[in-house]
Formats: structure tokens, C-alpha cells, sequence
């Protein structure tokens, strides 16, 4: 079930982000042909930006687990002439957050600022057996055999516009997204390497393991089979994960 419910669409991280009420999203396409969502609110002088690249940690060459989170981990450690130290000072300097994040199925980053910040904060996130059995943070022997240019060669093929789900909340106008919408993602490939996961049938035995731990609490975790994501009932099952554990129960 976590391939199919841990990909959080766009769309439903904006109605997750707003408060319930009556909210409108209005798509917005740059100059450069570069579509986001926008749910504009000018309560409160933020800016929200989140998107998402399809195709992330499954993609790991064999041999070479951990690819995509040490992109992810490296990735704002520096930007243009700013060393890492540099950069990290600056995002602190302005109260920008900016962060990146692989799952199994996407590569996603975010970015919040204060408005009077936008333009530093938009400047700063530029940016020249089956695989979900691996592990996704890698091993001791697949990390060591990761070179620069594996990093380089994940951002080239992965990053692309074709690949590319944006939305953005807070304090901005759709004149001004579409111009930052080029600045940040438009100098981008227009299409990501083509890619393919082969289905997979999770194997059940139906059987309980114990496993000792010297901890005081105790930890249940359970799955089967879940569904995919243009399954008509996907959207039900999601809502139905909050329902019942608060959005932890995959």
C-alpha cells in the first residue's frame, strides 16, 4: 500500500495545507508553458511552494541503494557561488525553509518564505530482486560506490519538466508565480530518461513474526495489497488512512 499512498498528489497537499473552507484553486501556466496550482491567500504574508518530480527511490541503480536520498541530502548544501555554510546562513538569515525529499515513487522539495523574502527565496532554490524490496537510505557498500557524477546523472534524467507536479500556497499572485515558475524550474529539460516499474505481488504468508527489542513500548505494524492511484477508490482509502490513524496508518 505505501507505493500507492505515499505519493501525495498536488492537489490534495493544497486542500490539506488551507484551512477547511470554501478555497479556489486556480491553475497557473508561465510564458515558459510551466503549470502550477495556486490557492492565493493574503491572510498572512507567506509564501508555500511544493512540487514533485515523478520517479524517486525505486530508480536506484542495483548496487547503488541510497542514490536518491543523498541527492535529496545534498542538494542545498550550496548553490552557485555560495559555498554550503554560505547558503545554509543565508536560508537562516531570511527565514527561508527549504528542504528536499525522496520517496519510493517521487522526488519532491518545498520552500516557504516570508513574502518580503520571496525573490532571495526564489533565487536560492534554482537548480541547473523488485526495487521496493532495497533499501532506501542504502548501505555502508552501495553508498561508497556512489560518485558525483551518479548525483549529476539522477538530476539530469529525474528533473525534468514532463516530470513535474507544482503547487503553491500563501501571499502570491498568478502574475507573479508564472514569472517565478520560470525563474526557478525553467531552465529544466523538457522531458525526464523514460522509466518503468514492473508490477510487483506483495508476497503474504499470512504469518506473525516477533522480534525482541529492548524497548518499553511495543510497535504493531501490519499491510497487505493496497490500490493504485487511478483506482476509482483512491481518494476514499486516503481519506480513510486519516480516519483511522491521523495519517500514520499505511
Amino acid at each position: 500500500m505505501t507505493r500507492y499512498l505515499s505519493f501525495l498528489p498536488a492537489l490534495l497537499f493544497l486542500v490539506i495545507a488551507v484551512p477547511a473552507k470554501a478555497i479556489e484553486i486556480k491553475e497557473v501556466v508561465s510564458p515558459k508553458g510551466i503549470k502550477a496550482w495556486l490557492v492565493e491567500d493574503h491572510a498572512n504574508p507567506i509564501v508555500t511552494l511544493h512540487f514533485v518530480f515523478r520517479g524517486g527511490i525505486a530508480l536506484d541503480p542495483a548496487g547503488k541503494e541510497g542514490l536518491a536520498n543523498l541527492v535529496a541530502s545534498t542538494l542545498d548544501e550550496g548553490g552557485g557561488s555560495l559555498t554550503s555554510q554560505k547558503f545554509q546562513r543565508k536560508l537562516e538569515d531570511k527565514a527561508i525553509s527549504l528542504g528536499f525529499d525522496a520517496s519510493r515513487d517521487g522526488f519532491s522539495g518545498s520552500l516557504r518564505t516570508l513574502t518580503r523574502n520571496q525573490d532571495t527565496a526564489f533565487d536560492l532554490k534554482m537548480f541547473p530482486n523488485h526495487p521496493y524490496g532495497r533499501p532506501s537510505d542504502g548501505s555502508l557498500e552501495s553508498i561508497r560506490v556512489i560518485k558525483l557524477v551518479d548525483l549529476k546523472l539522477f538530476v539530469s534524467q529525474r528533473l525534468a519538466l514532463d516530470n513535474l507536479i507544482i503547487s503553491a500556497v500563501g501571499d502570491i499572485t498568478p502574475g507573479k508565480l508564472k514569472t517565478v515558475l520560470d525563474q526557478i524550474f525553467g531552465a529544466l529539460p523538457p522531458k525526464a530518461s523514460p522509466w518503468k516499474i514492473t508490477e510487483i505481488t506483495p508476497q503474504s504468508a499470512n504469518s506473525t513474526v516477533v522480534i525482541e527489542k529492548s524497548i518499553p513500548q511495543s510497535v504493531i505494524l501490519f499491510g497487505q495489497a493496497g490500490i493504485k492511484r487511478n483506482h476509482p477508490d483512491f481518494y476514499a482509502a486516503y481519506v480513510m488512512n486519516y480516519v483511522l490513524g491521523g495519517g500514520g496508518f499505511e
